[in-house]
């Protein structure tokens, strides 16, 4: 489920396993392509800035809501007008500038803030940036200095108050969260972090192979049993088990079978699911709802 957005100027490109708006330069989509962005962060119509760790996904039919948005949106002029609430967003005022193979910082006017030291950078987001010094991952703040030393293997920008980071122990990947001091709120322990981060108090994860859920002090909410498990929405969470998809309550209880090929996030008190590639949406008793395309 989700908000898609409906405007032929509007495009997204990949930036370090996020994704942003960006002004379009193409035609290679006409009006009606739409973008579906993951979450329930969009609250009203207007310029869009799309922050790090959000998803976006180029779909072409099955909407639950659609917003038209009436400008163009680029990195440099964008404003926030559409912002989660506790979701600070990415601060397009610094740009990175590469030279000679490594990456600072300039202003709107390209005046150069940030000395090009790093490896690799990431935009500002919470008011803060990862970046890449002698192949470690630390964060800077807006005048350059090292707020979060530069210790991790990978590390991603700070999305409401939280980033991802990742440690490598030969060839052992585990992942993790911190906070903007630099605390630990997830041990960098985990196989893998649900892409859509915290919600409604909770956070998917992976242990050993399996899915389940802990809050933010790390507390096991639901236990790692699930081959796959989707971040809580309205609360109700997709999970996998035994190649099927059904929903939970936060209690861990099934709540509408595991029968599905696919399940999407609930959203509005509906939520899309697939059997033998065709789609339908239920609602929370998980009885199918008409008439919601």
């Amino acid at each position: 489920a989700g908000i898609r957005v409906i405007d032929k100027d509007m495009t997204f490109i990949s930036m370090s396993n996020t994704t942003a708006w960006w002004s379009r330069n193409s035609n290679d989509a006409a009006t009606g392509t739409c973008f579906q962005l993951s979450g329930d962060f969009v609250k009203s119509v207007g310029s869009l800035v799309l922050g790090q760790g959000l998803s976006i996904r180029c779909i072409q039919d099955k909407v639950d809501q659609v917003v038209t948005t009436n400008s163009t949106v680029s990195a440099g002029s964008a404003t926030p007008a559409v912002k989660a609430d506790e979701f600070v967003g990415v601060d397009y005022s610094l740009r990175m500038l590469k030279v000679k193979n490594k990456y600072g910082y300039v202003d709107q006017s390209g005046n150069m803030i940030i000395q090009p030291l790093y490896e690799e950078a990431d935009f500002f987001s919470d008011g803060l940036a990862a970046v890449s010094i002698g192949n470690k991952y630390g964060f800077i703040d807006m005048k350059g200095n090292m707020i979060i030393a530069a210790t991790y293997f990978h590390a991603s920008g700070f999305t409401r108050g939280f980033a991802r980071v990742m440690e490598k122990n030969k060839r052992v990947f585990t992942h993790g969260l911190i906070d903007k001091t630099g605390q630990p709120v997830i041990p960098i322990i985990y196989d893998e972090i649900g892409y859509e981060g915290f919600h409604d108090g909770s956070i998917a994860i992976s242990l050993n192979g399996k899915w389940g859920f802990v809050d933010k002090k790390n507390t096991i909410l639901v236990p790692f049993i699930y081959e796959k498990a989707q971040g809580f929405t309205e609360g109700l969470a997709a999970v996998k088990l035994d190649g099927k998809w059904g929903y939970i309550d936060k209690a861990g209880k099934v709540v509408i079978p595991l029968k599905y090929d696919q399940a999407y996030p609930f959203d509005k008190g509906v939520a899309t699911v697939n059997i033998n590639s065709v789609d339908s949406h239920i609602d929370k008793n998980g009885k199918v709802v008409t008439g919601s395309n």
